[in-house]
């Protein structure tokens, strides 16, 4: 960004990596390994790093220097409440889809023993004698995520979208 002066390519680079690692995060299954899960989380994280504090500075450069506290303020509040809203949103569909699926896969489950207990689920009693019991709700958490994982490449995409109404301008200043 020093080199070109311009923020609005990384925005536009940034939303496409964070749309493919989402949509790369959301084909993780029960049988993926950690490779897997790294790498997909490292092409996210990328996309969403080269946005995140390009944002902020395509934000500062499009004001005179009395507006710059605050947009930088309003920008931090919006980051802010999108991620309180694309996790409130993510969880209500992980745990919706995850309540459903195990209603029909695994009926005598409660879906609360999962969701409260993701990690140790596996090793509670209910599952020592029925591996199949183990086996269905791995399953329908599984496809909880996947749903789950959805979302963000949506919101990814809507970044792009809305990357397209950004002024195009430079953050040099004159003379460098």
């Amino acid at each position: 960004m020093s080199r070109t002066g311009r923020f609005l390519p990384f925005i536009y680079i940034g939303s496409i990596i964070a749309t493919i690692g989402a949509g790369l995060m959301s084909s993780l299954d029960e049988n993926s390994n950690q490779g897997m899960t790294i790498g997909y989380l490292f092409v996210a994280g990328v996309g969403i790093g080269c946005m995140i504090q390009t944002r902020v500075i395509g934000a500062q450069a499009m004001v005179t220097q009395e507006w710059i506290a605050i947009i930088t303020a309003t920008s931090g509040f919006a980051q802010t409440m999108g991620g309180v809203v694309g996790i409130a949103v993510t969880g209500a569909i992980i745990t919706n889809t995850l309540s459903s699926t195990l209603e029909m896969t695994a009926p005598n489950v409660p879906a609360s023993l999962v969701v409260n207990n993701p990690d140790g689920f596996r090793h509670l009693p209910i599952f020592e004698n029925n591996p199949g019991l183990l086996d269905s709700v791995i399953r329908a958490f599984v496809q909880a995520i996947d749903d789950g994982f959805k979302a963000p490449i949506v919101f990814c995409g809507c970044i792009l979208i809305c990357a397209f109404f950004i002024d195009n301008i430079t953050i040099r200043k004159p003379g460098r």
